[in-house]
């Protein structure tokens, strides 16, 4: 008879979590002996001190990064404080590199997100909007991936996830689905594969989209009417996220048919819950106001006045209207991101500023002769598979600034780069390590790693033929329309 003590089951556990424990030695001392390997050796095209001292310090912090040794908001701060004790950029120039216009406008995202949640305004706005788009078990699957997506233009994609998932799981044992069933995975995919692509709609959606304006705003070469507005991002990203999204929804229709579920204690509960909510409260509709003239003001004036000057003027005014209390706020915001992002802002700036990425790029193209899209293309394609196994964060540290170092000998306009950069690092729909979204389904236990490794892949490739698509069509008629 086959065992089943509580040791023989914790076995694999332990083996999984002396594998992680190895990966973070090795890790560690991985990157420790990158960057003194980095700081000793000649490099190839003689590279100014400034200039090898800040690969050095980015040596490490990619390791670091892929691996997770240490947490990525500590990692981005050693980066930083590395550049500075280095002599890489002065302390005062370091500091000012965090001080990033991005990464306040990322402080302001995340509290709006925050008292969005915290009012269940978008709660209500989910259970109404899948409610209305519920009915069959086509129409359920199709509400939940829509509703992701469209609750991202407005809300950060980590905290669409976590608020969607619970209604999700009650969904799911409304209708009595079990960890074998299709329809189950289809709805939790549908779930993390609609943040992943509407992480992309909007400026609101994810934080590594101020992260790489913040990256593009301190890189020279551009001049002050070449900034990406609030519009121009949303427009740049609208061919992608609607072929992904209809990509997706036909790719998880193959993997998932339909096995006849009768969806109507699904509309019960929904409807109940509605109920449950009552009417609109002062307090929300106060919220969604400020949102309103929020993404108004940011659409209008974003580049004019700055990004972040707007995003915290509307976070300070939901205080002042008394529409939130900063115990309630200060725990929804992601203080280790913000961190993180400050870091990743100020290592890519120095890398431009010491000469370090003025070095590399002219060590690539020094002997190819590539031309504008095949770079994009490759470009996009190593973030596309970069982002399945790091932070998209760290893909973006690691790969936008030699993008736009590239782009003047490319010539391409640096914009194009970024929107690149952007929207392949977030399309990331394989392995539960790339977003959170997709850790948080696989840790319900209804999924394995087999039921996404194809799937994934194809709705990857839908997401990059888009991508290729826009680079060749659309973002040259934007851009130029843009400057006249």
């Amino acid at each position: 008879m086959t065992s089943s003590g509580p040791g023989h089951s914790e076995l694999p556990v332990r083996r999984r979590r002396r594998l992680r424990a190895l990966v973070r030695h090795a890790g560690l001392l991985g990157g420790l002996a990158v960057f003194g390997l980095l700081l000793a050796l000649p490099l190839p095209g003689d590279p100014p001190v400034a200039a090898q001292r800040c690969v050095a310090v980015l040596g490490l912090c990619v390791v670091w990064w892929f691996t997770g040794p240490v947490p990525l908001p500590v990692t981005s701060m050693v980066g930083m404080a590395l550049v500075a004790v280095l002599g890489v950029l002065s302390p005062g120039e370091t500091l000012a590199l965090f001080g990033n216009q991005a990464v306040f406008f990322i402080v302001g995202v995340f509290i709006m997100a925050a008292v969005m949640t915290r009012t269940g305004l978008a709660r209500r706005l989910a259970l109404h909007l899948l409610q209305l788009l519920s009915g069959s078990e086509e129409r359920l699957a199709l509400g939940v991936l829509l509703l992701a997506t469209l609750l991202c233009s407005v809300i950060v994609s980590h905290a669409v996830a976590a608020m969607l998932l619970p209604i999700v799981l009650e969904i799911i044992a409304a209708l009595h689905l079990t960890n074998d069933g299709r329809l189950a995975r289809r709805l939790l995919l549908s779930m993390a594969w609609g943040t992943v692509v509407g992480s992309n709609l909007t400026l609101l959606g994810s934080a590594r989209a101020g992260l790489a304006l913040g990256i593009f705003a301190d890189f020279g070469g551009h001049s002050a009417t070449s900034d990406i507005g609030f519009l121009d991002f949303s427009l740049a990203a609208l061919p992608m996220v609607a072929l992904s999204t209809a990509g997706g929804w036909v790719v998880l229709r193959l993997a998932f048919p339909p096995e006849g579920v009768d969806t109507r204690a699904a509309y019960t509960w929904l409807h109940q819950q509605v109920v449950k909510q009552g009417s609109i409260s002062r307090r929300e509709l106060a919220t969604i106001a400020v949102l309103v003239l929020m993404v108004a003001a940011l659409a209008l004036w974003g580049q004019q006045v700055g990004m972040g000057s707007i995003a915290l003027l509307g976070a300070g005014s939901l205080f002042a209207l008394r529409l939130a209390e900063w115990d309630e706020v200060e725990q929804f915001v992601s203080w280790g991101t913000i961190l993180m992002f400050g870091g990743a802002v100020a290592l890519a700036g120095a890398l431009e500023r010491s000469g370090a990425i003025t070095w590399a790029v002219h060590g690539v193209l020094a002997n190819t002769d590539t031309g504008g899209l095949v770079a994009l293309a490759v470009l996009s394609y190593a973030a596309l598979i970069l982002t399945e196994v790091a932070s998209n964060s760290a893909v973006i540290v690691l790969m936008l600034p030699m993008a736009l170092g590239m782009a003047g000998d490319l010539g391409i306009d640096p914009r194009m780069m970024v929107f690149m950069t952007v929207f392949a690092s977030g399309a990331a729909h394989v392995l539960p390590t790339s977003t959170p979204a997709m850790s948080m389904v696989f840790s319900t236990g209804y999924l394995r790693s087999r039921d996404t490794l194809v799937a994934g892949l194809i709705l990857n490739h839908i997401c990059w033929a888009a991508l290729m698509l826009s680079a060749w069509l659309l973002w040259p008629m934007l851009l130029s329309l843009e400057a006249r």
